[in-house]
């Protein structure tokens, strides 16, 4: 199943959370974190504005919006969990 972000890029919130389509609540709300903990833009500490960016990004606006593609992704799995 996949969906629309208001950029208009077709996206797969499986693979996007990187959880298996028979994955639990649990088990996509523990890849959510942990990918929020990597892709929030305003984190970890000190380290976006050192230049060090997750992934592949090459940008912060590459951060954004790699997290929001993560916060769309959990919104729309747990909404059906």
């Amino acid at each position: 199943e996949e969906f629309r972000t208001h950029a208009g890029e077709v996206v797969n919130p499986y693979l996007i959370l990187k959880v298996r389509r028979d994955a639990d609540r649990d088990e996509i709300r523990e890849s959510y974190i942990a990918l929020s903990r990597r892709y929030h833009p305003d984190g970890p500490e000190g380290v976006r504005s050192k230049g060090v960016l997750p992934g592949k990004c090459n940008s912060l606006e590459d951060v954004r919006e790699e997290w929001e593609r993560i916060k769309l992704s959990y919104e729309i799995l747990s909404d059906k969990k």
